[in-house]
């Protein structure tokens, strides 16, 4: 007698689909370094707004560090979701997720995920994003414990990220 188990089990994919990736894949951060940096270049110029684009620059960096200290990894997550969906990844497909942003934003005093995908299936177009599939739902949490809990940090833009791509699997 022989037993086959899961050998037996030929799942074929749902669908083939391609993923892109818009900006590397590095996290991004959106925040009040911008505002300020247009407040600033009354009285310094264009090395106001630098000086603003760069407040922002670092604590991307910062979330960054914290998110993949935590375990995130953009490629990995995207890669997980699309197996647990049965989605096999292939260069050229009808079907394509293009990941235009993924890091965090500033809503009052607080962080918000975000990410942002356009997914296009047979040549239409839908952006999809965070702040939108979420709604009130929306999972926030304050600077500095985002920078100071890694594992938070990865959980939330993980678990943002899931939610904007299982929009794509419905």
């Amino acid at each position: 007698m022989t037993l086959l188990g899961c050998q037996s089990l030929h799942v074929k994919p749902k669908a083939l689909i391609a993923v892109e990736y818009h900006n590397r894949p590095v996290l991004e951060f959106t925040g009040r370094g911008g505002a300020a940096g247009m407040m600033m270049s009354g009285s310094m110029g264009a090395m106001g707004i630098a000086i603003g684009v760069a407040i922002d620059e670092g604590i991307a960096k910062d979330l960054h560090a914290s998110a993949s200290q935590g375990g995130f990894v953009l490629t990995g997550a995207v890669s997980e979701f699309l197996g647990l969906h049965n989605y096999k990844l292939h260069k050229v497909a009808n079907k394509k997720i293009i990941i235009k942003h993924i890091g965090f934003k500033a809503s009052g005093d607080l962080i918000v995920p975000w990410v942002e995908i356009d997914f296009i299936d047979d040549g239409h177009s839908t952006v999809l994003t965070y702040s939108v599939v979420a709604g009130d739902d929306a999972t926030v949490a304050e600077l500095a414990v985002l920078k100071e809990t890694p594992k938070l940090a990865a959980t939330l833009l993980r678990n943002a990220l899931f939610l904007v791509l299982a929009e794509v699997n419905e």
